[in-house]
């Protein structure tokens, strides 16, 4: 898919709560992009 990358996550579950757990090495130096590429995890912005 033209503009995506993979990076390696894994999503955990303790009690109700969940979240993506990604090596901070998979991700970007810089902050700004790095936020982008997290934010992207969850599906923000929505793309409509």
């Amino acid at each position: 898919m033209k503009g995506y990358r993979s990076i390696p996550v894994i999503y955990m579950r303790g009690g109700t709560s969940k979240g993506a757990y990604v090596d901070l090495a998979d991700l970007s130096a810089d902050a700004t992009i790095r936020d982008k590429e997290i934010l992207s995890l969850y599906g923000s912005p929505d793309k409509h």
